[in-house]
């Protein structure tokens, strides 16, 4: 009887331990949250009205302390449960008041929408914003994916359609062939008679643009005159071509002691071009040594080219025949009757 006794007292002991620890959990589990908690989440506990802990519904909850597998929203394992005062919801899990599960102590910041604990995620926007900057979601545009400001000057844009507009004056009926003329200044003052020029410039009015000379190594060179004498001559073939007439103009390709000591061959200037990979005008030119058969040759625009080279005050090209040769301009000669800062020889 007696043992009896003893095992009923035991058994209303137990169950009184168990109905206050209820009671105590009951009241206070809410007022101090999950922070006394630690567990994980659970597949079985699903909570329509709220849960009792944190406030979330709807889905499973970390909150009742059961221990299973992996948090279904924020994918953290044993995810603990704090307080974090949250006015209206969780940035990373969407569920109103606190405490929340989805705190993580070394949180990782989103990409998109700039909340803690995740790299990336879906709950920033279900129609997300795409920036115009970088194409990420989420945001309109960002500081991050814009180069950094330079502090070097803006290269001068190079146009690219030239200042100076094209000119091809040239007349294959007027070539009369070095095989008629014998002589280039003969062959260049009949094309410009035939094109209508009675005057055709004179030595009493040209422009000397260099003079011969030789390098350290005894090697031709032509020394210029100076790039305010070279725009000059620039200046007035520019005249001369959007006018409508050619100009006659003398080069040098050898040594020489003929005209005026520098100068070795006639042609007459016909037209006007520009290069987009040199970045420099070029002006085509009639070659007065062609023979007849060669006429079309001797008035083409395409190979009969003189490059002017601003930068380094040149002013010549590659002769378009024959053996290798350099024809450097050396002289302009008007014939519009201007002859305002020209020499004569």
């Amino acid at each position: 009887m007696e043992r009896i006794k003893k095992t009923i007292l035991q058994r209303i002991r137990k169950l009184s331990f168990l109905f206050i620890g209820y009671i105590i959990l009951t009241i206070f589990a809410p007022r101090f949250g999950a922070t006394a908690l630690y567990g994980q989440w659970t597949d079985e506990d699903e909570f329509d009205a709220g849960c009792v802990f944190c406030g979330c519904s709807g889905i499973p909850c970390c909150c009742d302390g059961v221990l299973v597998t992996v948090c279904p929203v924020c994918g953290y394992e044993n995810c603990i449960c704090d307080l974090l005062n949250y006015d209206d919801y969780c940035p990373y899990c969407g569920c109103s008041g606190t405490p929340c599960c989805c705190f993580d102590p070394d949180p990782i910041v989103c990409d998109c929408c700039g909340s803690e604990a995740h790299s990336h995620c879906d709950f920033c926007d279900p129609d997300p914003i795409i920036c115009d900057c970088c194409g990420a979601e989420g945001h309109s545009s960002c500081n991050l994916c814009d180069d950094p400001p330079s502090n070097e000057p803006e290269p001068e844009p190079t146009p690219e359609e030239p200042l100076k507009s094209s000119v091809d004056l040239a007349d294959v009926y007027c070539f009369d062939g070095y095989d008629s003329t014998h002589d280039c200044y003969a062959g260049a003052v009949s094309y410009m008679n035939c094109v209508g020029l009675d005057n055709t410039g004179s030595r009493s009015c040209v422009f000397l643009l260099g003079y011969e000379g030789t390098d350290a190594n005894g090697s031709h060179i032509i020394n210029s005159y100076g790039a305010s004498r070279m725009e000059n001559a620039i200046n007035t073939i520019d005249e001369h071509l959007d006018g409508g007439n050619p100009i006659m103009i003398g080069v040098d390709y050898k040594d020489g002691t003929i005209n005026e000591g520098t100068t070795d061959h006639f042609v007459v200037v016909t037209g006007r071009g520009y290069d987009t990979v040199r970045k420099q005008y070029y002006y085509t030119y009639v070659e007065t040594a062609r023979y007849s058969a060669n006429a079309d040759a001797a008035v083409s625009s395409t190979t009969n080219k003189l490059y002017y080279d601003s930068t380094n005050n040149t002013f010549g090209g590659n002769r378009s025949y024959g053996t290798d040769a350099y024809y450097t301009v050396t002289q302009i000669r008007p014939n519009n009757g201007n002859c305002t800062a020209t020499q004569s020889y």
